[in-house]
């Protein structure tokens, strides 16, 4: 979500030029606050566990989450460059986009790494 975000604001927008601090900080900054929020999806993801469409269901809740912190982004006036309810549209997609596919790479994870318990479980009860 953060190289998402980076290439979002950074390469394709340029909104980082408008930043009024250091670059290194708000980037560090920055970085710790992607790794509350994909802890925090994680956290979410691991408490729902479908058993269909899984990673669709759980891109649905990132795409929530994207909204819901894009929506307070938007309320405290804190968003980057640009004015106007296009930009206000295309940021709130892209918010729920960049969160939906954060929370599709977390549910693929967590499918992998319950998949490969089931199955080092299944290897234990062989070698007993």
């Amino acid at each position: 979500m953060f190289g998402l975000s980076f290439i979002w604001h950074g390469v394709l927008l340029n909104d980082f030029k408008f930043i009024q601090y250091d670059k290194s900080i708000f980037l560090g900054l920055l970085a710790l606050l992607y790794l509350f929020i994909a802890f925090g999806i994680s956290f979410i993801l691991s408490l729902y566990q479908p058993e269909e469409h899984k990673t669709t269901k759980h891109f649905g809740i990132g795409g929530i989450i994207g909204f819901i912190l894009y929506l307070i982004v938007f309320v405290l006036g804190i968003s980057l460059a640009g004015k106007g309810l296009t930009n206000n549209i295309i940021n709130f997609l892209w918010q729920m986009l960049e969160q939906g596919i954060g929370a599709f790479v977390i549910s693929v994870y967590l499918t992998i790494a319950h998949r490969k318990d089931k199955i080092m479980a299944f290897a234990d009860e062989l070698d007993s």
